[in-house]
């Protein structure tokens, strides 16, 4: 058996991956905007969220 035979299937599921995620954003996000969902609220910790730090912006970029 060929060494790259699990490229097609893998890229297939990653491929797969991408579509569920963009489907349930496109999906979820304007349902819980339409049901008024508090996201603080339903933190962990019930501190309010707020935006990244520049250093996490920096790390993130």
């Amino acid at each position: 058996m060929s060494e790259h035979g699990l490229i097609a299937p893998v890229l297939g599921l990653v491929g797969w991956t991408f579509v569920m995620w963009v489907w349930m954003y496109a999906t979820r996000i304007p349902a819980m905007q339409e049901a008024e969902v508090d996201l603080e609220e339903l933190s962990r910790t019930g501190a309010p969220l707020e935006p990244c730090s520049d250093r996490s912006r920096y790390l993130m970029n």
